[in-house]
């Protein structure tokens, strides 16, 4: 399959798979880059397998660090809600793919080309979740806003869901408790499945 880096430059990328083709088999890329040189993306250790059906697609390119080249999203392992996808982000210099752990270890990875932001969404249960944004500053990642829901126990015995927003203050965050109205923030990207808007991928 051929994926777009740029308008004139195109890799192909070829499946194969380290082992027998089961839930689990574990899957290696061979990157054929237009110099015609070869890599093999070899999947993280924790990769929990990828078959046809499910609604999340195996490979994705994306604008991750908004340098106007796609990177390169492999599927590693999903669960109902939470997704995770190894990344490399493309050098331009080298004009090779970089493996990211920042990015791969982010949970439901969305792109905001807009905002020039990264979100990342992580469902714990149905009143425990977390959304957390950032930006890029030169190769560093920095938070730049975090969400979470966690549950209380009122007393009497009842369950709240309570939201709250992180916010940078100097050199501290501080927890600040939302309003129940302004909480659509969590159950908006989680209706969204999240997921990063993908280039096409032939």
């Amino acid at each position: 399959m051929k994926i777009p880096v740029t308008g004139s430059i195109t890799v192909d990328l070829q499946l194969t798979l380290l082992g027998p083709l089961t839930e689990f088999a574990q899957m290696a890329f061979t990157v054929y880059y237009p110099d015609g040189k070869t890599e093999t993306l070899r999947m993280s250790e924790s990769y929990g397998g990828w078959n046809r059906g499910r609604r999340r697609p195996c490979i994705q390119a994306a604008d991750l660090n908004f340098d106007g080249h796609n990177d390169l999203l492999l599927f590693n392992n999903s669960g109902a809600i939470n997704v995770w996808y190894d990344c490399w982000l493309w050098n331009p210099a080298s004009r090779r793919y970089e493996f990211s752990e920042d990015l791969s270890a982010a949970s439901c990875l969305s792109v905001d080309p807009i905002r020039r932001e990264l979100g990342s969404y992580y469902r714990f249960g149905a009143c425990e979740e977390s959304a957390s944004f950032c930006r890029w500053s030169g190769t560093q990642l920095l938070p730049v806003r975090y969400f979470y829901k966690e549950q209380r126990w009122a007393a009497d015995s009842t369950r709240e869901c309570i939201t709250f927003e992180k916010v940078l203050e100097g050199k501290h965050w501080v927890a600040r408790p939302i309003e129940a109205g302004d909480s659509s923030v969590l159950e908006l990207y989680d209706a969204r499945g999240w997921g990063v808007q993908p280039a096409t991928v032939e």
